[in-house]
Formats: C-alpha cells, structure tokens, sequence
C-alpha cells in the first residue's frame, strides 16, 4: 500500500510464507492427517490490549496448530492467552529464530515454557513459534530427514 500510495510501480513475485518454510527447513509439517486439518497463521506484533488478548485466546479456542509471527516482544502474554483459549501448559511448542541463516536456532519446549525457555536461551527476533501436535514431530522426522537441518 505504501508503494501504491506513493505512485510507485512493482511486482510482485509470489514465494512461500516465512512461518512454513521456518517450519519446514525446521523439520515440522504444516498438516498431518492424524493431528491437524489446519493451521493458523498469526501475528503476535499487535500491542497485548485487551482486543489482541481476546483474539489470541480465540485462536487457541480453535484446537489446531499455531505459527506466530514476530512473537518475541508479546511472548509471555500470547502463550498465556492460549493457555486461557483452552490448549494445554504441556503442549509442544517450537521457537525458530533467524531462520535459513547460520545464526538459526531452534528450542524445542512446551507452551508453558516456552518464553522462559526463549529467554533463558537469548532469542531474539526475527523469530516464529509454533504451538500445537505437529510441533512434537519434529524429532520423529528428522531421524529419517536427508539434508538439512
């Protein structure tokens, strides 16, 4: 919009989300048949007011997995307004930061722990994490994964 807004011309070249391919390269799938049938894409960069609050626990409410956006500055309070949605303090959780690059770093945790976990291992944006099922295959699939990671 702000290109449109200031007479400028552009093109855009479609690719792949941030928050899949984080997950992906991470060795987490988006869908799988025996956990989820979808997935939601957030951000956690809105103010934590009572509005980004509620919408937080909503989106949890909805039972499938949840890959957040530049969470790191909201952290605590998007994981507690989840637990408040209704997911469970032990459900696994995964923090990506600088994904693709050789500063990556993955934690491996849980909702409750994660931004105690985050902070105790000194990540720092950019960053994702994912919250739900399909962050707990990670470890079964990477004993079989060619390459990378």
């Amino acid at each position: 919009m702000a290109l449109t807004r200031a007479g400028l011309r552009f093109r855009i070249i479609p690719g792949i989300t941030s928050g899949l391919a984080a997950a992906t390269l991470a060795g987490i799938p988006a869908t799988m048949r025996d956990t989820n049938h979808a997935i939601i894409l957030m951000a956690g960069s809105r103010s934590a007011d009572g509005t980004s609050v509620a919408e937080w626990e909503r989106m949890a409410s909805v039972g499938q997995p949840i890959i957040v956006y530049m969470p790191m500055a909201n952290l605590p309070d998007i994981m507690s307004a989840f637990e408040r949605g209704g997911m469970a303090h032990d459900t696994p959780a995964v923090v990506i930061s600088s994904s693709t690059t050789s500063e990556e770093r993955i934690i491996e945790t849980s909702l409750g722990m994660a931004a105690v976990d985050a902070e105790r291992h000194g990540i720092v944006a950019p960053a994702i994490v994912i919250v739900g099922a399909i962050a707990s295959m990670r470890q079964q699939l990477l004993a079989n994964m060619v390459g990378r990671p």
